[in-house]
């Protein structure tokens, strides 16, 4: 059969012009994401156990290039494989798959499917290829979307327990120099994501209209393809949302913003920010649901939301769902025990989200920006370069089977707070960071400055570890790296560059420290 037969999926010539096309730049060929040789191998693992592979992303982190690299791979290994990509939901899976069942009629092995949340039906009939199509005929599917949350509700029903997942959400910075060849100041303003248009059109169009497609299609699917976050948000207009996502966003980085520099307002609240809590104890300060929840009653003009509290919640969620947010949590045992911090899975969404933040400082009455233009460049670049040391230790920390290996960060109700905890109950090991946007370290007064808590006895114990754990102490900062010592024992002082770099594997990195 000639390929040009073929309605949805391109094949041999035609599939390799389009990879020609999409994965090619200026510069020659697009290297590879991380994710590609996983993909790679679980294509080709002999294994036809019942589950179909799923790449997720926001748009513009690299599913589609991914894919069709991979695409590539298998094709110059020898297999026959077949590309689709769907943008409307005209068609629908009984379309679909008559054509992957004539395909497989004429050899074909491996299917990526791009889009597939587009198909009409998908949520109620995507079960049928990893239940019937690959085990009876041998072959891998592999499919994408730009609508994360709806594959995620498909991996939470018709393909529960039937997907092995692949994200291209996060891009750890030795990637992103590998791949994009670009300095640390460029991956600290955007990571592994590169619109073509603006954040707020980039999050309108990728987070707000994905989302409004999710509901629609649980709408349409019925009964048991829903949930409470997606119920929630049923008949909620496309304007209150994307105000909603945005004030998520700003929340998410206000904390450690306003630490530098809030306390000098003399504002209670702060424009579409929630209320302010500079001169609150630290037991009073509310949860982000409730902060925002008061913002977004200012919108109540758009639709009248009865319970603003749990539109948050179900938005909040689906920030997490789609990796635009990362779920984390402040340990100590005090007010902030197990409390939940948020961290940006996209540093281009965080810087976003700081600009928008700085500006509404900016407003603020009675704010001289002069003044504090000084102390907010700092406040950026300390939160930057500590949110990015953060997620990088998160995502690198592999927890342990039992659950005894985590990432975490420390506040206590002394006032002691420590960036990044890295605490290994089997191993008994523990390791502190502290992060600093400095590039130069007082070695005389630092044990007494900035690494005084990570010598606290107090904190050790609040963390949970004995005497017989074996402590690392690092300070991660702009300066070179050495070792400094006095009598409370050694210091690592490591360049931020050279951390990030090694920080997947961090026992050799400190056994192998310079």
């Amino acid at each position: 059969m000639s390929e040009n037969n073929f309605k949805y999926f391109i094949t041999e010539g035609t599939l390799a012009q389009t990879v020609r096309l999409l994965t090619v730049g200026e510069n020659g060929k697009f290297k590879r994401r991380d994710f590609v040789e996983s993909l790679c191998k679980y294509c080709t693992n002999n294994t036809y156990n019942g589950n179909i592979g799923m790449v997720y992303g926001l748009r513009s982190t690299g599913k589609t290039v991914g894919m069709l690299q991979t695409a590539e791979i298998l094709t110059e290994q020898g297999h026959k494989v077949a590309y689709a990509r769907f943008d409307y939901d005209e068609t629908g899976m009984d379309a679909a798959n008559g054509e992957m069942k004539e395909l497989i009629a004429h050899g074909y092995t491996h299917f990526f499917i791009d889009e597939a949340t587009y198909i009409g039906g998908f949520l109620n009939l995507s079960a049928e290829w990893p239940d019937l199509l690959v085990p009876a005929n041998k072959i891998k599917i592999v499919v994408s979307g730009t609508d994360s949350f709806l594959l995620w509700v498909a991996s939470t029903s018709s393909l529960f327990h039937r997907n092995a997942r692949f994200s291209t959400n996060y891009m750890y910075y030795d990637e992103y120099k590998r791949v994009y060849g670009k300095s640390f100041e460029e991956f600290k303003t955007s990571g592994g994501i590169f619109p073509r248009a603006d954040m707020s059109e980039f999050i309108q169009s990728a987070v707000v209209l994905n989302l409004l497609h999710t509901i629609d299609s649980c709408d349409e699917a019925g009964y048991g393809f829903s949930n409470i976050y997606v119920s929630r948000l049923f008949g909620i207009g496309a304007d209150v949302i994307y105000k909603a996502v945005i004030s998520i966003l700003k929340c998410a980085v206000m904390p450690s913003i306003k630490r530098h520099f809030v306390k000098f307002a003399e504002s209670e609240n702060l424009p579409d920010l929630g209320t302010a809590i500079a001169r609150w104890m630290p037991n009073e300060k509310k949860e982000i649901q409730a902060r925002i929840a008061d913002s977004l009653r200012v919108y109540q003009d758009f639709n009248k939301i009865e319970n603003p509290e749990l539109v948050i919640e179900a938005l909040l969620e689906f920030l997490v769902k789609i990796g635009c947010l990362t779920e984390s949590f402040v340990s100590s045992s005090g007010y902030a025990a197990g409390q939940k911090i948020y961290y940006f899975s996209h540093n281009a969404l965080m810087y976003y989200a700081i600009q928008e933040t700085v500006n509404a400082i900016y407003e603020l009455p009675g704010i001289e920006a002069e003044t504090f233009a000084k102390s907010i460049v700092q406040a950026q670049e300390g939160f930057i370069n500590e949110s990015v040391v953060f997620s990088h230790v998160v995502m690198s920390t592999v927890p342990s089977v039992s659950g005894c290996r985590k990432a975490f960060k420390y506040h206590d109700i002394d006032g002691r707070e420590i960036d990044v905890a890295v605490y290994d109950r089997n191993a008994n090991t523990l390791c502190l960071i502290e992060v600093k946007s400095k590039s130069s370290i007082n070695v005389a007064s630092v044990f007494f400055d900035e690494a005084r808590h990570l010598y606290d006895d107090e904190v050790l114990k609040n963390i949970g570890a004995d005497n017989d754990c074996e402590v690392t102490r690092m300070i991660v900062y702009q300066g070179e790296n050495r070792v400094i010592s006095n009598e409370l024992g050694d210091l690592f002082l490591a360049n931020i560059e050279d951390f990030l770099l090694n920080c997947r594997d961090m026992a050799r990195y400190i056994n192998h420290f310079e």
